[in-house]
């Protein structure tokens, strides 16, 4: 990835990534993707902290670690930033569009006529 892409993680309505936990700040950290392996979190103030699970549980403020590191935001919420990422709503463009019922294939014995109307094949 040659830009970095950065979400602002917590509880706010103005967030990227929203999580509904109590004990997380509305806008708790911010997660900067430095590339597939590899995200930058920065604690954003939280009133309860973003913490690194190692052998013990390491309060950060601005780290760089694995996709895959668990961290814990505010008193109990475990995650990873790959999961963080997956939490993302589909972009409009990426989105699939929502196709209509196709009326004018049969889908049963009935077929619609020009009126709206079914009938009998």
């Amino acid at each position: 990835m040659n830009t970095q892409q950065k979400y602002l993680v917590g509880r706010g309505e103005d967030v990227d990534i929203f999580i509904n936990d109590i004990t997380v700040s509305g806008s708790h950290l911010i997660l900067i993707v430095l590339d597939s392996y590899h995200a930058r979190i920065i604690d954003n103030n939280s009133t309860n902290g973003t913490y690194l699970v190692k052998t013990g549980n390491l309060r950060i403020t601005d780290e760089i670690v694995d996709m895959d590191a668990t961290l814990i935001l505010g008193a109990t919420y475990r995650t990873t930033p790959r999961l963080l990422l997956q939490r993302l709503a589909p972009k409009e463009e990426e989105a699939q569009p929502r196709r209509a019922p196709d009326t004018t294939e049969p889908f049963s014995r009935y077929l619609r006529d020009d009126n709206g109307e079914f009938r009998r094949k």
